[in-house]
């Protein structure tokens, strides 16, 4: 469709885009209230509610305040929740259609608790972070489960690193890692190695082999 015969008798609402992650367009919004008792039930934070009167009634956090200025945890849990695609994935928008996608059940990696999470997958790429039961004792996805881990900009580290006394990396073989004179093992430190967790930034790195 590129033109409307009738004017719409429907008021241009606004959307919200100022989340770091999500984006709310009222316009698509039916005021189920399926990510309003989400946030109440599942993720107990109460953000989300109505707000307004009549045909100008719309999703509100908090005192009609802006999703990112709210005190929203960016759990996620009402946009699984939204039935019409209201609440959108900054993330995910143009990676592709659900319909085109892989799915794969996975445990969380960002942190120990071991989250269970569902993952689609397309061209071997990352598109999307959901859960496959939101009730369960461990459906509820926080922020670095749903939305870090889809942008993470970190480089992976995919080999050995090694680096000297004046803090140079490296990458190095596997094989050389482990010939290294064991007398200079005070100048040496490994940092990482393959893994499939997102390597921790050098500079935070402190692990060393004596």
């Amino acid at each position: 469709m590129d033109n409307v015969r009738y004017q719409s008798l429907f008021p241009k609402l606004p959307n919200d885009t100022l989340s770091e992650f999500m984006v709310i367009d009222h316009n698509r919004c039916i005021l189920c209230g399926r990510c309003v008792r989400a946030c109440k039930e599942v993720a107990a934070v109460r953000t989300l509610d109505f707000g307004g009167r009549g045909g100008e009634t719309m999703i509100a956090a908090d005192i009609n305040q802006p999703l990112g200025a709210s005190s929203c945890t960016t759990c996620g849990s009402c946009l699984q929740a939204c039935p019409t695609g209201a609440i959108v994935n900054k993330a995910n928008i143009f990676r592709g259609k659900a319909v085109d996608c892989q799915t794969a059940n996975a445990i969380c990696q960002g942190c120990d608790i071991g989250c269970e999470i569902k993952v689609s997958i397309k061209d071997g790429n990352l598109v999307r972070i959901e859960t496959p039961d939101r009730t369960g004792p461990r459906g509820a996805l926080c922020r670095i489960g749903r939305f870090e881990q889809i942008n993470e900009s970190r480089v992976r580290i995919k080999y050995p690193m090694m680096r000297n006394g004046k803090a140079n990396w490296w990458n190095v073989h596997w094989m050389k890692h482990w010939q290294l004179p064991r007398k200079n093992s005070q100048n040496w430190a490994t940092v990482a190695a393959v893994s499939p967790l997102p390597a921790c930034r050098m500079k935070q790195s402190t692990c060393s082999r004596n």
